[in-house]
């Protein structure tokens, strides 16, 4: 079956072949793009150990923007283009970290023994969401970043991981075990209203939001076991496939414009990162 969407934003676009953005011996994983499209920041280890680089839509030298011996992971960029947010065990154990683009500056969000991992920032960049096992085993939390403290939206046993905020901050998306095997779930704002949209017996995980926040975008081994990226839309009752590609492609991520996903693939041997334009989804 051929089934045709539309692009991550509004109107028609063209299908394109997937670009390999960094194209290097190292793993370069996780993108996150600038509010305006026009760059992607990721996690590498190219120079001994995990930093954080930007590099442009197109291709070229990445810029290294951290320099730590530590391992600085998992960017997230900040609405307003400013700072990146990123996880960091630089003061022990994996805590929230801020780095303002423009002086270079760093701010220390949380400081806690257990790990606080995959900051997502909020559609006003007032908070944070983060994984944490402080309570016993990583659930998901929310910090106010002007002093307001921190909160946790979800308890159940199992983990629940990758929060995304809807463009409109209604809602947040993000996978669970707490079924048995990964599916994605989605919350309101404030962590009521928690629903299975995916519900299969593979594995569906590391979900995204399209900009029109109608679509959610995700990894899935569901097709042939191996993992591939799937949309889903008209509130989870429909699914298409948007890649086919030789190797395991995870981590989307949609660019503002609504016109281009970057995603982490190994399809070349090792993990870089690839950006498509896409209007169609494909099934076997």
């Amino acid at each position: 079956m051929l089934l045709l969407i539309p692009a991550l934003g509004c109107g028609p676009s063209p299908r394109f072949e997937s670009l390999n953005l960094t194209q290097h011996e190292a793993s370069d994983r996780t993108p996150t793009w600038s509010p305006d499209s026009t760059s992607i920041a990721f996690e590498s280890d190219r120079d001994g150990n995990w930093e954080i680089y930007i590099i442009g839509a197109g291709g070229g030298e990445p810029r290294r923007v951290t320099e730590n011996p530590a391992a600085d992971r998992r960017p997230a960029w900040s609405p307003d283009g400013s700072r990146i947010a990123f996880q960091s065990d630089r003061d022990g154990s994996d805590d929230l970290w801020i780095l303002d683009l423009d002086s270079g500056d760093l701010t220390q969000v949380t400081s806690d023994p257990s790990a606080d991992q995959l900051p997502s920032w909020a559609p006003d960049g007032r908070d944070l969401l983060f994984v944490s096992d402080r309570d016993g085993n990583p659930d998901i939390y929310r910090i106010v970043l002007d002093g307001g403290g921190v909160s946790r939206l979800t308890t159940d046993p199992a983990a629940d991981l990758w929060p995304r905020y809807s463009p409109d901050g209604s809602r947040i998306v993000f996978f669970s075990q707490r079924d048995g095997n990964d599916d994605i779930y989605v919350m309101n704002g404030d962590g009521s209203g928690q629903r299975n949209l995916t519900a299969h017996r593979s594995n569906d995980f590391v979900p995204t939001w399209a900009p029109d926040g109608e679509r959610i975008v995700f990894a899935s081994n569901r097709k042939d076991y191996r993992v591939q990226l799937y949309v889903l839309y008209d509130g989870g009752s429909t699914l298409g496939r948007l890649t086919r590609g030789k190797g395991r492609d995870t981590e989307p991520a949609g660019s503002s414009d609504g016109r281009q996903l970057a995603f982490t693939s190994n399809r070349d041997g090792q993990d870089e990162i690839y950006v498509l334009r896409f209007q169609e989804a494909v099934d076997d």
